[in-house]
């Protein structure tokens, strides 16, 4: 059992001989019986009712496995294969049945196998192959791959335990990442130095959106108010109702500030005892009291009302009270008395003194009725009639 080594004999690293024997009782005519733990071709005995055969004579062993006999054995025959086996630890390069290992195994070189079980770890520098066989790989510490990793799985994923593909710890992304379906997330989503976001479908902000930092520059609360800090600009604005802003029955604000043209279709209406300035320092101001006066009050310069042709009419626009016509005649009608506060010049031709009430014509006064106190001149000059003073007052007033 040398091995044919250079040694005459067994080679000092073979170990102490293995002898393997498996007995065979046949129930019929049989030829071939097959050696379940192997042999080495030439290290085969065989024996057929206790007595050993001769090889080639009575049996061939030839291919390690199986025995065959020249002659048959028959149903009552005992045949008994003995095989030795050197063991050479030094140099193993066949077993043809299992192979055990009770503590490390070293290989320097590849290891073919066409099928191999491992109940613990197996570490390594790296593995070959595709790894498309590969299977039971998901208590490996490190899987390092330089192509892509496809997972046909096709399971739709509905919690954190549930899907093709389950990861128990994070997941680092260092590049692009494509969702084909949905993306649910349970924590908080931090987004650092995002130049754009393209939302094809609806997003959903539970607690608000903010604009900059810390949402100086806008708030969207979760109730929908919305305070922004620069200039909204849209092409249309709609209340709750859908109501575009424009046909707005109120629109409430502290403060309206218009840069361009206002447009008012309707009435303008201030509340009572309130104020409307026009200007950048309120020169113009109109006022109305509750139920009282109205006044309108340059508080700079002059107050000008322009137009080649002036009036005032009544409230109820039936009754012209004064009229001013450019070149022309100005007129005040009046029912009751006129009021003058001080004198009232009428060209040169008259005047009306305010403090005596005496008035100087330089013309020709005509009138139906002229009174002296309350009496008509007419009536004093009868009852004066006998004294100088009527002859006097006819002179006056041409009787």
């Amino acid at each position: 059992m040398s091995n044919q080594n250079g040694y005459l004999g067994r080679s000092p690293g073979d170990s102490a001989v293995i002898i393997a024997s498996q007995t065979f009782e046949p129930t019929g005519i049989q030829t071939d019986f097959t050696f379940a733990a192997g042999y080495t071709v030439g290290y085969m005995d065989v024996y057929l009712n206790g007595a050993r055969l001769i090889y080639a004579n009575d049996y061939v062993a030839s291919d390690g496995s199986t025995v065959g006999l020249t002659s048959v054995a028959n149903s009552g025959d005992v045949l008994e294969l003995v095989a030795y086996k050197a063991f050479n630890v030094g140099n193993v390069d066949a077993a043809n049945g299992n192979f055990n290992v009770g503590s490390n195994l070293t290989v320097v070189g590849h290891t073919t196998a066409t099928t191999a079980y491992y109940t613990g770890i197996v570490t390594a520098s790296s593995f070959s192959g595709d790894g498309s066989g590969l299977t039971g790989v998901a208590s490996t510490d490190n899987i390092i791959t330089g192509t892509a990793v496809t997972i046909t799985n096709t399971t739709n994923s509905t919690s954190t335990t549930t899907g093709a593909l389950i990861v128990s710890g994070g997941v680092g992304v260092a590049l692009s990442m494509t969702v084909g379906g949905s993306l649910s997330v349970g924590g908080t989503i931090t987004y650092e130095d995002v130049t754009n976001q393209d939302v094809l479908g609806l997003s959903t902000f539970r607690s608000g959106v903010q604009f900059g930092v810390a949402g100086v520059g806008g708030t969207i609360r979760a109730n929908g108010d919305t305070t922004l800090a620069g200039v909204v600009t849209a092409t249309s604005f709609y209340d709750s109702s859908g109501v575009a802003l424009a046909n707005t029955a109120h629109v409430s604000t502290t403060g309206l500030v218009v840069v361009g043209v206002s447009t008012l279709s309707g009435n303008v209406q201030i509340p009572d005892s309130t104020s409307l300035y026009l200007g950048n320092d309120d020169d113009l101001e109109l006022f109305h009291t509750a139920g009282g006066n109205t006044y309108i009050k340059n508080n700079t310069g002059e107050l000008e009302i322009r137009g080649n042709t002036t009036k005032i009419f009544n409230k109820s626009s039936s009754q012209t009270i004064a009229g001013f016509t450019q070149g022309a005649s100005v007129g005040i009608t009046t029912v009751g008395i006129l009021t003058a506060y001080s004198d009232v010049a009428i060209g040169v031709g008259a005047t009306i003194h305010a403090s005596s009430g005496n008035a100087v014509f330089a013309g020709i006064v005509t009138a139906t009725t002229l009174k002296y106190g309350t009496t008509s001149v007419e009536t004093a000059i009868d009852a004066k009639a006998s004294t100088g003073k009527a002859i006097a007052m006819a002179m006056v007033f041409g009787f």
